[in-house]
């Protein structure tokens, strides 16, 4: 299943697309595939956890220094793959 989410980073008005690909899914994980332009990540949704149900995998965007912009920009993912999941 493939989909594309739109979520805004921090501090900048524009919105961005990204296309996620579900890669494997069980009753208690789903596997996803994030890629916007050349970037790409991989990140689990741990469905049997109440909290911190998400993990990322594997990333190749990330610049050390960028801590806290870097998790809100991946909050803000994940809670875009979790509404658009919501409608299928």
């Amino acid at each position: 299943m493939e989909f594309d989410i739109y979520f805004r980073k921090e501090r900048d008005p524009r919105t961005y697309r990204a296309r996620v690909t579900v890669l494997f899914r069980t009753a208690n994980l789903i596997r996803y595939r994030i890629g916007a332009g050349g970037k790409e990540f991989i990140m689990e949704k741990l469905l049997f956890r109440k909290s911190n149900q998400w993990k990322v995998d594997r990333l190749n965007f990330i610049r050390p220094g960028y801590t806290r912009f870097n998790e809100k920009l991946i909050s803000e993912i994940q809670a875009a793959i979790d509404r658009e999941m919501e409608k299928h």
